[in-house]
């Protein structure tokens, strides 16, 4: 990817971690900005995974350990600490196949909403997990089809997905127990790497420009989750694809340092935020700790575990970590 894309990119990720930090810390009438959030991560996922996947041919074996370097680590140990904390708060009920279904990326099957409030928040990783077994297994599959062919596989896919949330939300079945499953919310992932392939080579600064406010409208509350989840998801995955080639006032406020910086950090925060958003501080001052905290574990956990695990795999000699002006490398993949 070229220097430009992702500096866009990256201020993609701070919006998503941005809007999920809003929605479960602040009060915002009349839409779900964690939701929101959240989406935002899915169709960032599935637009980076096709290029890396579909269009650069990245061989399997690395992408898979690169995968593993990605969320493992720094997940495990957020896992163990807050098995440790949960010996020392009793209303954090944390048992061992609690842990166990987080670390094996199957909590939002084994328990859903009913897991312990402090690792809730896991079943977006495990779809996302989930959406990455789909796709690797497509990129083995499919060497030797075009992209044409498989962007419409991955569109018949995800639009299985979506039917079957709409069937079960027109049947009166609730959000949690539809879209935090990886059958139904993992279309957000799939619609967004097909539609990068269809739409990769469309440099028009109208997608972003019309398809990223049409998005944000349709999660706002008033709309059925049947519509967020398909036209409102369609719209995010358009212009995600579509942002490297917005109008430069766009690109500018995407790209700008402090936002390219949650980006950078927001799989850290992601992580760190829910046990404060669990608290009874003010919740200005529970914020100001979810990010403090999700700072400190990406510049002294996630950063250097990462580093670690690649430079093991390619054989190259320890780098420090990374300041925040030279996140780049760390935080775009």
């Amino acid at each position: 990817m070229r220097g430009g894309s992702i500096l866009v990119l990256d201020g993609w990720r701070g919006c998503a971690i941005l809007a999920l930090l809003a929605g479960h810390f602040l009060s915002l009438p009349m839409i779900n900005a964690g939701r929101l959030g959240v989406e935002l991560f899915f169709v960032l996922s599935g637009r980076l995974m096709a290029e890396v996947l579909f269009i650069q041919r990245t061989d399997l074996i690395d992408w898979v350990r690169r995968r593993f370097a990605r969320l493992v680590p720094a997940l495990w140990f957020f896992l163990l600490v807050m098995s440790l904390l949960a010996l020392a708060i009793p209303a954090w009920t944390i048992g061992f196949l609690d842990v166990l279904s987080a670390g094996g990326f199957y909590l939002n099957y084994a328990y859903g909403v009913a897991a312990p409030p402090p690792l809730q928040h896991v079943w977006s990783l495990c779809i996302e997990a989930h959406c990455y077994v789909v796709l690797g297994v497509i990129a083995w599959l499919a060497r030797q089809l075009s992209l044409q062919r498989i962007a419409v596989l991955l569109l018949g896919l995800a639009g299985v997905a979506m039917a079957i949330g709409v069937i079960q939300s027109a049947q009166g079945i609730g959000y949690y127990a539809v879209y935090w499953r990886s059958e139904t919310r993992g279309a957000a992932i799939l619609v967004s790497a097909a539609l990068f392939l269809l739409l990769r080579d469309v440099r028009s600064p109208w997608l972003f420009a019309v398809c990223a406010p049409l998005g944000i409208a349709l999660h706002f509350n008033a709309v059925p989750d049947a519509m967020k989840y398909t036209l409102g998801t369609m719209a995010l995955a358009v212009a995600v694809t579509g942002a490297p080639h917005a109008h430069f006032l766009f690109k500018n406020m995407l790209s700008c340092a402090p936002v390219r910086w949650f980006g950078l950090a927001s799989y850290s925060m992601y992580l760190w935020q829910q046990p404060f958003a669990l608290t009874q501080m003010p919740r200005t001052v529970a914020l100001s700790g979810a990010i403090l905290c999700g700072a400190v574990s990406f510049y002294l956990v996630e950063a250097p575990l990462r580093r670690m695990l690649t430079q093991r795999r390619e054989g190259m000699k320890a780098a420090t970590i990374p300041l925040a002006g030279d996140l780049k490398q760390v935080g775009s993949a």
